[in-house]
């Protein structure tokens, strides 16, 4: 997984990935990041979004812009209650 998730992303994949193994890929000096270290980060993101909504399924295309919609709601949600 460190030399392939970055590289091959897809719903399967991210979805079967636990907790604490995806804490110890991220974490480990050998992954292989391609592009930028954001990269991570998005790939986290649509991660994130697949273990909410483990029943998902969709294109890698789909979950990208779904999961970015999901985390926009949810902004919006906490910045339109009071003191958060």
């Amino acid at each position: 997984l460190e030399q392939n998730v970055m590289s091959s992303q897809c719903p399967k994949l991210l979805k079967d990935i636990s907790s604490e193994l995806m804490k110890e890929v991220v974490s480990s000096p050998n992954l292989l990041v391609i592009q930028v270290e954001m990269d991570i980060y998005t790939m986290l993101k649509k991660w994130m979004f697949l273990q909410i909504h483990p029943d998902w399924s969709g294109s890698m295309g789909d979950l990208a812009v779904e999961s970015d919609e999901y985390y926009k709601k949810r902004k919006k949600f906490r910045m339109s209650i009071p003191n958060v």
